[in-house]
């Protein structure tokens, strides 16, 4: 599907404005289809749809799209982006999953007198970042320790702050449009 700015445009494109289709086995139409966007950043969403059946209930169908080849879940994770991905429980999260390796940091040299790997003679270990991934990376790759309503939270951004969370549609400000409820 080329690059991740055209599947996103190749998926709204198959939804616009006046589209009709078949969702739960009800009709329905598209009146509004775009990309929310917000002031900093991008939220969970990438496709926003609003659709209206014959009796005019309205249903959103808000996608978060994801490639198969997509590593990053976040990266490089601050303390604020921790809590609007892991909720108030978010230093909880993080020490259980990191204990849960905590042998293979102590393993670790902090000063390297030769090389080592992709580390260079004289190098200093300061710190570790911690990142989200899809994937296993390197040897202090570890298991997400999450429930299963985590998870949604962090794919779905149900944690995230007002801006993200209550994202540009077509010029407008729509509750918990950056909020999806489906992933592709």
């Amino acid at each position: 599907m080329g690059d991740f700015g055209d599947a996103e445009r190749r998926i709204k494109g198959l939804m616009p404005k006046g589209t009709v289709f078949e969702f739960q086995g009800e009709q329905y139409k598209v009146i509004m289809s775009d990309k929310p966007t917000c002031q900093k950043g991008e939220p969970k969403t990438d496709i926003y749809i609003l659709a209206e059946n014959n009796n005019n209930d309205k249903k959103e169908i808000k996608i978060s799209y994801k490639k198969e080849n997509a590593d990053f879940i976040e990266n490089k994770m601050s303390a604020k982006r921790a809590k609007q991905l892991f909720g108030s429980e978010w230093e909880v999260v993080i020490e259980n999953s990191t204990t849960a390796i905590k042998d293979r940091f102590s393993e670790r040299m902090l000063i390297y007198r030769n090389n080592f790997k992709r580390t260079n003679k004289g190098a200093i270990t300061l710190g570790w970042k911690f990142e989200l991934m899809n994937k296993s990376s390197g040897d202090l790759s570890g298991r997400m320790l999450l429930t299963e309503e985590q998870v949604i939270d962090v794919y779905a951004g149900n944690n995230l702050l007002d801006d993200k969370r209550n994202a540009n549609v077509c010029g407008e400000i729509i509750l918990n449009s950056g909020v999806a409820n489906y992933i592709l």
